[in-house]
């Protein structure tokens, strides 16, 4: 159910430049990673207009503590922790050595469709009986 093609930015990247990424990947928010590792998330609500963007880089600005999720967790708790998510996104993410790897994204629409998949498999279960 995860998008594993999802818009990220480096730390090191400066903030025009996410910006432009941020708006190419026509959502709220990017993942902010260095060679896989999660490192945070840049909402454009970080960025507030009129603001002198001039040398800020996006670990000036990106959120430390986004809301992620394990890629072994379930469905229910995806879409408990989303509600409470301000972007509505999570970063699904496996530990590796200490390190906390970004495998994708998880958002409203990826867990309707997993719900519509599983109806449907149950529904065709049914029918078969």
């Amino acid at each position: 159910a995860m998008q594993r093609d999802y818009g990220k930015v480096s730390p090191g990247m400066s903030i025009r430049e996410a910006l432009s990424i941020l708006h190419s990947t026509r959502t709220k928010g990017v993942v902010v990673e260095e060679n896989g590792v999660l490192e945070g998330y840049l909402s454009i609500e970080d960025v507030k207009y009129g603001m002198d963007l001039y040398g800020v880089l996006v670990r000036d600005m990106m959120s430390r503590d986004p809301i992620t999720i394990s890629k072994d967790e379930n469905i229910n708790i995806a879409l408990n922790l989303l509600t409470k998510s301000m972007s509505g996104k999570l970063i699904v993410v496996e530990n590796v050595d200490n390190k906390v790897m970004v495998l994708g994204t998880l958002g409203f629409s990826e867990v309707a469709e997993a719900y519509n998949r599983e109806i449907r498999l149950i529904k065709s279960r049914m029918r078969a009986e």
